[in-house]
């Protein structure tokens, strides 16, 4: 669930960025599309340590993609 669309999915590519106050901001976009969108309850806090668990994600395409 993204703030700006809602549910997407389809081939997407997510991206994390871990800010300086231990927050991550997670964004997703429809592979090799420019648009990001951003995740739902994003940043969120993530302890010392942990930051590759949170980042480690799976996906598979599904189809139809929803597409805005």
């Amino acid at each position: 669930m993204t703030d700006e669309v809602g549910v997407i999915t389809g081939d997407l590519t997510v991206r994390t960025t871990r800010r300086a106050d231990h927050r991550v901001i997670v964004t997703i976009q429809y592979t090799g599309a420019d648009e990001w969108y951003t995740l739902t309850s994003s940043p969120v806090a993530v302890p010392d340590g942990q930051i590759r668990t949170t980042t480690t994600a799976s996906s598979t395409p599904s189809s139809p993609a929803h597409r805005p």
